[in-house]
This record gives structure tokens, sequence and C-alpha cells, in this order.
């Protein structure tokens, strides 16, 4: 091929760049503090604590428990391997946050897990919660038989979605973009969020709920998108 058509195909799989990259950089130039010291100044709290307006609140715990209850304007930002990407995706450097947990075990397990790219500083309180909103639970087979009565939001990769399209009419909006583009989202029927198979739809749907404050429902599909997968027909 060309070098025109051989770097167009080199560029057209490249990944997002988290927030986080540079100043990962500069933190590595300039050297980190020791992680045991750096992670006892870490402010944490015994129960949960009145949150400031405005400030990100990262909320790791599985997806079902988030939808059981949450604080208002959470993202649930489930612990798993994309953990730290995501967190230095949606929090950028700098930005003071919380950090919500389902045990105290597991919250000090995520603090070291955000210290892995440099974020403990950022973390305004860390504690365990047992929250107050709850998320509307998607009727799956009404989805199934009248799948044009939803907005159904694909937040996978754009390569990803055009490979396996799952819905007929989903709009893809990559989860790294979310946060800029939801309040795009058309709310004159309830959202439905998928992804491949749960963790970055549990993300997407408390983003875009935060987003539409209300203005329709938004449901995660969750683990439930491989229903749909398997009727699938890709081109």
């Amino acid at each position: 091929m060309s070098e025109r058509a051989f770097v167009a195909a080199l560029n057209s799989e490249q990944p997002f760049v988290p927030a986080y990259f540079p100043y990962d950089v500069m933190v590595n130039l300039k050297g980190a503090c020791a992680l045991a010291d750096a992670l006892l100044h870490v402010p944490l709290a015994q129960d949960e604590v009145e949150t400031d307006k405005g400030l990100p609140i990262i909320d790791a715990r599985p997806s079902r428990l988030f939808r059981q209850g949450y604080l208002a304007g959470a993202i649930n930002l489930q612990e798993g391997n994309g953990f730290e990407t995501w967190l230095g995706t949606f929090v950028k450097p700098g930005t003071a946050f919380y950090l919500v947990a389902a045990s105290h075990e597991k919250l000090r397990e995520l603090m070291g897990r955000a210290a892995k790219i440099g974020y403990e500083p950022f973390i305004k309180q860390a504690f365990v919660l047992q929250g107050p909103v709850q998320m509307d639970v998607l009727d799956i087979e009404d989805l199934k038989m009248y799948e044009d009565d939803y907005t159904i939001i694909d937040v996978r990769n754009a390569s990803e979605a055009a490979a396996q399209p799952v819905f007929t009419h989903a709009i893809n909006i990559p989860l790294s973009e979310l946060q800029e583009r939801a309040r795009l989202i058309p709310i004159h029927k309830p959202v439905v969020v998928h992804c491949a198979g749960g963790y970055r739809s549990a993300a997407g749907s408390s983003i875009i709920a935060n987003a539409l404050r209300g203005k329709t429902k938004v449901y995660d599909l969750g683990e439930a998108v491989k229903q749909f997968t398997a009727l699938a027909v890709h081109p």
C-alpha cells in the first residue's frame, strides 16, 4: 500500500488518550513519594459523608449494589481491570473527588489502585456507602418486544460497534466521549445503555442519568446484553 494508506490504517484504530497520561509523565520525571506514606494522608471516613456539590463521586461498588442505592451524581466505575484507566479519564488531574466502596477492605484496595496513576492526593474523602437513590430496573422482555420504544446508547468504541452491532438503531457514543456528549441524547424515550459485557454500561448509564437529570428514565442493560448479542445478525 502507499505511505498515505499505511499511515491512515495505522492511525485508524488508535485508542483514546486518558487525561491522566500527561500528568503521569510529569510525576514520573519528578519522582513519586513513597506509596505507604501517600496512602496515610488519604482522608478516610467511617460513615458516608456530606459531599460537596460539583465534585466527582466515583462509586466503585458492583453495579447491582449501585442500582439499589447511590449518591446523586455518582459515576458507577466498578472495580475491574480498567478501573485506573477510567478513573484517570473521568477525573482530570488535580480535581478533588470522592471514592466509594462496598467495604473498608475494598476501599483501601481501591485507594492503592488510584495511587497507581498518582491520584491518591486528589481523594477528598474515601468511605463506604449504603446510598439513598435507586436506579430503575429495566424490563428485559419489554425491550425485546418493543426495541423501538427505547433510545439505545452503545458505549463501546466505534470500531467495536461497527464490527458487531447489537441493536439496529443504537446510537454509538464511546464511553470516553460520554461526559461531553451525554446532554445531546434524545429524551423523548427511555434510555437503555449497553456495552459488550456490562462494565462500561454501568459507568455510562450513571453518567447519562446525571446529565439528563430525571428528564427521562435511564437503564443499564448490564450483563443482559449477552441475551441480545446472541440474537444479533452481524454484517
